[in-house]
């Protein structure tokens, strides 16, 4: 029992950051894409997966070191770095949503 439960502390982390790095983006999008452009597309995995570790890791270590959330040290920099990402999420949101409405319209 006791070798059990150093494994799940071990890889516990690994699989939180697994939970909050993959969403359905990854698994339903990323499908499609692959099935409709093959791997034309592969420099952006590759891109998004070079961008997306540190600033995972970096969000997780500011977090830490501040006791503050991520949105808090926006809002620190000012008002324009909360409404650049607010406008960033809501499109990337849409952006989404309208590739979901146009691959059901194809099929």
């Amino acid at each position: 029992m006791h070798h059990s439960g150093g494994l799940i502390k071990a890889l516990g982390p690994g699989f939180l950051f697994a939970v909050v790095s993959v969403g359905v983006s990854h698994i339903v999008q990323s499908t499609r894409a692959g099935a409709g452009y093959g791997f034309s597309l592969i420099w952006v995995i590759i891109l998004a997966l070079i961008l997306k570790y540190p600033l995972f890791e970096f969000g997780q270590r500011y977090a830490v070191a501040t006791g503050n959330s991520l949105l808090e040290g926006f809002r620190r920099q000012g008002k324009w770095s909360l409404v650049l990402y607010l406008v960033l999420t809501v499109g990337l949101i849409l952006g989404t949503g309208l590739l979901y409405i146009d691959s059901i319209e194809e099929t």
